[in-house]
């Protein structure tokens, strides 16, 4: 009835008179905890936790020689099917630094606007997207990149980006490597898009063999962090 102060404030309360008329006494106070136990209302209302998990902000050095040699960056970008679910995919040359974005639809506007969330996430980092190499169906956004400072060089007929191909390559192995470890013959889409998104994080955890750092990861020298063992190796896919 009093809101289930502490013993010591519901004891200062008696003894102070607060609550005049009131027929309890200190003894009683604590005779009911010896005979009740404590109150269970504020067990779980007030109990938190111990020892909670503190935040860590574990960035990794990167030399600056690293962004100077490389502050203007090439992009290559595609998009590729996973069980017909499109992704638009991106790949920095010599950075090796890989993206992977679920698409609700290949209309012109969507596209641009997950292009923009991939420079936002190199500009945060201080690198600049000079040109994006793409194939002719990129042709039609030429001049909304061009408007924000990006140059489009599109594919002729003949000409292929090896860099992203290369790159979506390996992307479906990882994969289909993890698929065929998991007990399911069927899986619904958003199992698929974690699936894609787990294996390009992982490939941006290891220094590619023709990389700027042997290191240095390409998410290290983007993002500045690294994958934590305790966080991401907790269970497998």
């Amino acid at each position: 009835m009093v809101g289930r102060p502490s013993e010591a404030d519901f004891i200062n309360m008696v003894q102070l008179n607060l609550m005049p008329n009131c027929p309890i006494t200190t003894q009683d106070i604590k005779n009911a905890k010896i005979i009740f136990g404590k109150d269970v209302g504020a067990l779980k209302g007030k109990t938190t936790r111990k020892t909670p998990l503190p935040v860590v902000t574990d960035y990794v050095y990167v030399p600056s020689s690293i962004y100077q040699a490389n502050h203007m960056v090439t992009l290559c970008a595609d998009i590729i099917f996973v069980n017909k679910i499109p992704f638009l995919t991106s790949v920095s040359r010599n950075m090796h630094f890989i993206t992977a974005q679920k698409l609700g639809s290949r209309k012109e506007k969507n596209i641009l606007t997950y292009l923009k969330n991939i420079i936002n996430t190199y500009s945060c980092c201080g690198f600049k997207i000079k040109v994006a190499l793409m194939d002719k169906e990129f042709d039609c956004l030429k001049g909304e990149l061009s408007a924000i400072g990006m140059d489009l060089n599109p594919t002729a007929a003949a000409e292929h980006v090896t860099d992203i191909e290369r790159s979506n390559r390996t992307i479906k192995e990882r994969v289909w490597s993890v698929y065929c470890t998991l007990p399911y013959t069927a899986l619904p889409n958003i199992m698929i898009e974690d699936l894609v998104n787990f294996c390009v994080m992982w490939l941006n955890a290891f220094p590619p063999k023709s990389g700027l750092s042997v290191t240095l990861s390409p998410r290290a020298i983007v993002a500045s962090t690294n994958l934590n063992i305790k966080r991401h190796c907790r269970i497998p896919f």
